[in-house]
């Protein structure tokens, strides 16, 4: 993990009021979908889509937390 998200990551850590660092606001656990649509592609990576005619395609990036849970208990597993 690059050292600015971690130092993020243990930033939003500490600061968050909850048992698990990643749920709604309220602290509650989000919903499946949620966390699949938006998390999800962001610990797995996600391959770029080129951009087409009627499509405007995506960006990609490599993985930066692979097989991450929306209910672990610490920032760096």
């Amino acid at each position: 993990m690059p050292e600015f998200l971690a130092r993020l990551l243990d930033q939003h850590v500490e600061a968050w009021p909850h048992e698990h660092p990643f749920t709604t606001p309220s602290g509650t656990f989000w919903l499946r979908g949620d966390f699949g649509r938006e998390l999800r592609p962001v610990a797995d990576g996600r391959e770029a889509i080129p951009r087409e005619r009627g499509y405007a395609g995506r960006e990609g990036w490599d993985p930066i937390r692979p097989r991450f849970t929306m209910r672990e208990s610490s920032a760096h597993g």
